[in-house]
């Protein structure tokens, strides 16, 4: 392809080069560049990629496109487009042929519940014999075969490599979450999307976006911006999230609401929640569609709900989206339960937030008839204001807390866990509530070695992570692993049959 038949493509406005290479490939990654590519040279958050033209052009690079002349005479053609970030996943999607069009894609994004209601959205486009994928926080999946994923969202070019390989393998039908560094850094660029959908909006990310505002006005763009330009797709909020409905009062386009609490076209009724899952009616814009889950927990009820909305808004039939559902098992890390044969119930979530740990304590509680014993930490490097939020949640809610380690990162372990423990010693001033154990290992042991019949210990924060970053060092860590190992402990065995929780 021609650098100026991939610049009109793409949609980038420049320009027109002088001279016209072919190109044989687009990334933002000097590293990469082959001869014959594009090389795009991105305003990072802390490097500007112009500083690495002059080793692209070195490995062989056709030309560059970035968003500021160059500052000495380029060897090769130097294209400047108003913003190269936008710039580089229309480049990439365009050059790949826009695989995305031939599929139906829907996008999950909100705080809380993207990863289990896009794990709901793949479940009902299997129902519907489709060949799927799904990207996310746990992986990313194409048909049967799974990659890592270091993003909740991929970059701009990995999307792109992506959705030609999910085109090469015969997926017609993708979920994806959507995250808000995904949607202010434009690496969703050139996706074109079916469905879009809003799950909830509390405090996250706020040591990126910098105020609660960024992070909401973020979150809107994937609809106003992204949704907006490729055309077609249809919107799905919650409404029973303020900032839900603030959206969908702003948004004139097509859209589907839904709610558990009001008129809507996807309403939820009729909730029974257990331990042996959930049962509810949903009214499709008034036709009943009666949901079984074999997911626990209250919240699932709403990422259950978003999902039929989501499928509702791709005009799927109710029959598929009640056989998805039902079909559905849990997302790994997630409310996971972990049975050996107890008589207590020990569960690992990924609840890392103060609204999430909130919500995650309140279901455990509804199924616990006994103590509610809760194990969490706050990862460094990350939003500090949500720490004291992330204590003050575990103190009001559980009878006893232990504080302890999440991913420290590069920030002093102690001085995370003093700002979480503002909020603890707040919530429950009662020097037998919560304990401080920063040895994530033995706070679990810790937690299951004092639970009895009926107790509950929610282990939070990490979900289905199997490694604890220290420093720079990405160490093997998995909740689950050490939960299972701390009963085994205990003598218990999943041999034998489960006792029931008293």
């Amino acid at each position: 392809m021609k650098l100026h038949e991939l610049l009109r493509a793409a949609g980038v406005e420049a320009a027109p080069p002088e001279q016209d290479p072919d190109i044989a490939g687009v990334t933002d990654d000097s590293r990469e560049v082959r001869p014959g590519w594009l090389f795009v040279a991105v305003q990072g958050t802390q490097v500007d990629g112009v500083r690495f033209a002059p080793a692209a052009i070195q490995a062989g690079a056709a030309a560059v496109l970035a968003s500021r002349p160059s500052a000495a005479d380029s060897p090769v053609p130097w294209i400047v487009a108003a913003d190269s970030r936008r710039a580089v996943g229309a480049l990439a999607h365009a050059f790949a042929g826009w695989p995305s069009r031939s599929m139906t894609v829907a996008g999950i994004t909100g705080t809380n519940g993207k990863t289990t209601t896009a794990w709901l959205v793949e479940s009902i486009f299997r129902a519907m014999g489709r060949k799927t994928a799904l990207l996310g926080t746990l992986s990313y999946r194409v048909g049967d075969e799974e990659f890592p994923a270091d993003n909740t969202s991929a970059s701009a070019r990995e999307n792109a490599r992506l959705f030609a390989l999910m085109r090469e393998r015969g997926v017609d039908a993708a979920a994806m979450e959507v995250s808000s560094h995904a949607i202010d850094q434009h690496r969703i660029e050139g996706i074109r999307f079916r469905a879009a959908t809003l799950t909830n909006i509390t405090q996250d990310h706020l040591d990126y976006h910098g105020t609660m505002a960024a992070y909401v006005e973020t979150k809107y763009r994937f609809f106003s911006e992204t949704i907006a330009r490729t055309g077609g797709a249809v919107a799905a909020f919650n409404l029973d999230d303020r900032h839900g409905r603030a959206f969908s009062e702003r948004y004139a386009a097509e859209q589907v609401g839904y709610s558990l609490r009001g008129p809507a076209r996807a309403r939820g009724r009729d909730v029974d929640a257990g331990l042996n899952g959930i049962r509810m009616t949903i009214d499709l814009d008034g036709r009943p569609v009666r949901i079984e889950s074999r997911l626990i927990g209250r919240f699932n009820v709403e990422n259950l709900l978003a999902a039929a909305a989501t499928a509702h808004a791709m005009d799927i039939e109710a029959e598929a989206i009640a056989q998805g559902l039902a079909a559905a098992r849990g997302v790994p890390g997630r409310f996971e339960r972990v049975d050996e044969g107890q008589d207590f119930l020990v569960a690992v979530d990924y609840a890392h937030t103060p609204d999430a740990l909130e919500r995650a304590l309140d279901n455990a509680r509804e199924v616990a008839p006994g103590r509610l014993i809760c194990v969490f930490g706050c990862g460094g490097d990350r939003d500090p204001i949500k720490r004291p939020l992330m204590g003050r949640a575990a103190g009001q809610r559980a009878d006893f807390s232990i504080l302890t380690n999440d991913n420290p990162r590069t920030e002093d372990p102690r001085a995370i866990a003093r700002m979480a423990e503002e909020g603890l010693r707040e919530a429950a001033p009662s020097a037998d509530r919560f304990e401080v154990i920063l040895d994530r290992r033995e706070a679990i042991r810790r937690a299951i070695a004092q639970a009895r019949a009926g107790d509950f210990v929610l282990i939070a924060g990490k979900g289905h992570e199997d490694y604890q970053i220290v420093g720079r060092e990405k160490r093997h860590f998995d909740d689950r692993e050490q939960a299972r190992e701390a009963l085994r402990e205990r003598g218990f065995r999943a041999s034998s049959a489960p006792k029931p929780v008293a």
